[in-house]
Order: structure tokens, then sequence, then C-alpha cells
């Protein structure tokens, strides 16, 4: 319904855009016949990509289909930027009218168009450029955490937590391993995933079989536990949008990739590791498993001793009042991406408690993640995929009233 509701919206700002880009191209001194080559290039040119998402929707499961697809994803990157650089453009042409006001002539207009219209398109290519390029860094955030309780035989654990990992059009094979090896390279006591491991689309995945034998490459004492999230669901998508409603169901063969390389997932349990702290991983809050009911926090962890550290894997970081009044201590998220794009990262900023790093609610502590893949274009741009080291320390619960 979504997909349906912006499409004429989609339409539109291309139409706005192509507009813009042939009213630079005039302000050329160009022949008549050269002119309308020049336009009738530059539009197929643009359409191109710009039919590429309702042609990876519309085509059936294939290489070819597989490539529509990751065009798509990029296209979608390279047009927000295009239509952000065009606004700023043309708030700035408004402006310059302005001060020129009866001075304002058919050459100046011109040169004005030429010299934007140039100077907008070398930032399209930097911005987009250095986007793409971001993307395949993967950086390490250390955040420490401090639990006022006692862990048997345990004075801290070393937690590597990823998320959003998108496996799919954008995120690959290579992309996985750099992952597998940063975290491996943290020496962690625990690794966990938050959720949206793979895109929607099994059949975006690059090579299952292999990608499981990837992930199979994670090493710690105490193992590998992950949650989903929203977008680890069987759904078909038009522009990263769902499309269709109804009928959305965990895919088995997602399940089996985890299965297949040793990672626990957790669909509202709670385990016990080692005897040492509990391990809660949630059912997402919006697509839940996808049929059945989310338990609530309470319930989630209604058997746990609180006397021990109790640690929770929620995709998105809400609900958190509830899980510390539930007893959780660590509550570990990532979905928001950290905003991916600028200015993303600073739009995010009102609508989550926790948008992105530590956040203390009382006594747990919420850390979200910006994740380790990406969501739509293979982009980043102000913000990084990481892995994050989470150092926590325990405390004898006695320190907290006396410090």
């Amino acid at each position: 319904m979504v997909a349906l509701l912006l499409s004429p919206v989609y339409i539109l700002l291309n139409v706005y855009a192509v507009r813009r880009i042939l009213q630079w191209v005039s302000a050329f001194p160009l022949s008549a016949a050269a002119g309308r080559w020049c336009k009738g290039l530059l539009i197929v040119l643009y359409a191109l990509p710009a039919v590429s998402p309702a042609l990876a929707y519309a085509l059936p499961a294939s290489a070819f289909q597989w490539w529509v697809g990751r065009i798509s994803a990029a296209w979608l990157g390279c047009l927000f930027y295009l239509l952000l650089l065009l606004a700023v453009a043309d708030g700035s042409a408004w402006g310059i009218r302005r001060h020129f006001r009866g001075r304002w002539d058919a050459a100046r207009k011109n040169r004005l168009l030429r010299r934007g219209g140039a100077l907008c398109a070398a930032a399209l290519i930097a911005v987009c450029g250095y986007g793409f390029w971001h993307a395949q860094e993967i950086t390490v955030v250390q955040r420490p955490v401090s639990v006022w309780k006692t862990c048997p035989a345990q004075k801290s654990l070393r937690i590597a937590l990823i998320s959003d990992l998108h496996f799919g059009y954008s995120v690959g094979l290579r992309q996985a391993q750099r992952m597998v090896d940063t975290v491996n390279a943290q020496n962690p006591d625990l690794i966990c995933i938050a959720g949206d491991v793979f895109d929607n689309a099994y059949s975006a995945i690059e090579d299952p079989a292999r990608l499981s034998e990837i992930l199979s490459g994670f090493r710690s004492p105490y193992g590998t536990y992950a949650c989903y999230g929203n977008h680890d669901v069987s759904e078909r998508l038009l522009a990263g949008f769902s499309f269709g409603g109804a009928g959305k169901v965990s895919e088995q063969r997602m399940d089996a990739i985890l299965t297949d390389a040793g990672i626990h997932l957790l669909r509202d349990e709670t385990v016990l590791v080692d005897g040492k702290f509990y391990l809660s991983g949630r059912r997402d809050r919006t697509k839940p498993g996808v049929s059945e009911e989310r338990l609530d926090a309470e319930t989630l962890l209604s058997g746990v001793d609180r006397n021990l550290p109790v640690f929770v894997l929620d995709h998105q970081p809400a609900d958190l009042a509830a899980l510390a009044q539930a007893g959780a201590d660590l509550v570990l998220s990532g979905h928001t991406h950290n905003g991916q794009l600028f200015p993303g990262n600073l739009l995010i900023q009102p609508f989550c408690e926790n948008p992105y790093g530590v956040l203390q609610k009382g006594e747990m502590t919420s850390v979200v993640t910006s994740g380790a893949g990406v969501w739509g274009p293979a982009m980043r741009v102000g913000t990084n995929c990481e892995v994050v080291v989470v150092e926590v320390s325990f405390l004898p619960s006695g320190l907290q009233a006396t410090g």
C-alpha cells in the first residue's frame, strides 16, 4: 500500500529532476540538432535507472533480476542526493535572482545555470562516490557498560554487537567476510546479532551456501546468538517499501543459513548461558515472526534469576522502560542505521528514545549500533558501518549505593 501511494510522488520527483537537467543543457550554446540529440540521450540515460525499481519488482528471480535489483538500490541513493542538491541549487538561484533584480537577463541566467549545474554534477559524483566507497569500510566502536551484578567466575564480558547486516542486493559475500574478520579480531566472549540479518528476499542473497560457510567463521567462547528484525521476512518490495501486505512469513531457508552456520536464533526465547548470564532474543515489534504475537517484556523475562545479569537482543530500540522494569540489565539493538545517509542522522533524533549510542534507563543500559550493513543503496554518508564492542564490567550492587 505504501509503495502504491508513493509511486506518483516518485514519478513527480523524477520529472522535476529531468526538467532541471534539461534546463542545464539548454544553457549551453548548442545547435538545434545537437541540442535535441543531447536532450534525448540524457532522457534515455536517466530513464534506464529510474525504471529499475519497478523492473526489479516485476521480473522473476534470476541473475538478470538480481543485477537490476542492485542497480535499483544504488539509483535510489543517487536520486536522494540529486534531489537534495537540486533543491539547494533552486534555493540559491532564487536568492541570486533577488540580488540582481532588474539586472537579471538571459545571459546572466545561462551563465548561472552552466556553473550551477556543473557544480551540482561534481558534488553528486563526489558524494555518491564517497558513499559507495565508505559503505565498504567497517569501523570498531568501544562501548563500556557497567552492570551492577556479579557474574559467576566472570569480572567482565566482551560482547561483539552487530546488526542490520541486510544480506541481499547491496550486501554480499565480501562484506560478510569483512564482518566476520572484524568481529573475530576483537576477541569477543560473546557475539550478538541484533536483527535484520537478511533483506527481505532469499533470492537476493548472493550465494546462500557460501554465506552460511562464511558466517560459520564467527569465533567466541560463548557462541553467536541472533534475533530477527523487520526485514527478516519474505515479502515483495518496490523501491524498498513493502508491497502486497499480507502473506509475510519468516523464510525457513533464511533460518537454515543461520542454523548451518551455528548461530543460535532466539524468537522470544531466554537462555541461560553457561550458568553465568541470561540472554533473551525478542521477536520484532512490527513483524513478530510473523504470525505469533510478541511476548511482553515481563512475560519474556519472567523466569530469570534477577541475581544474574540479564541481556536482551531487541532489534528496534523501543519498549525500554518495560524492559528495565522487567529486570533487563543491558539491551542491544540496531534498526536506526543512525540515519545511514546525511542528513538522516540528524533527522532521526526526535523520533527515537535512543537513536544511536548508549542510553541509561535507570539501572539498565541501552546500546544501539548503526549496523554493519546497509538498507537500500550500498552507501554511507555521515555514518559508519560498524562493529560495537560492548565491554561489560560486573560490579557488586553495594558499590552502586556507595559510589
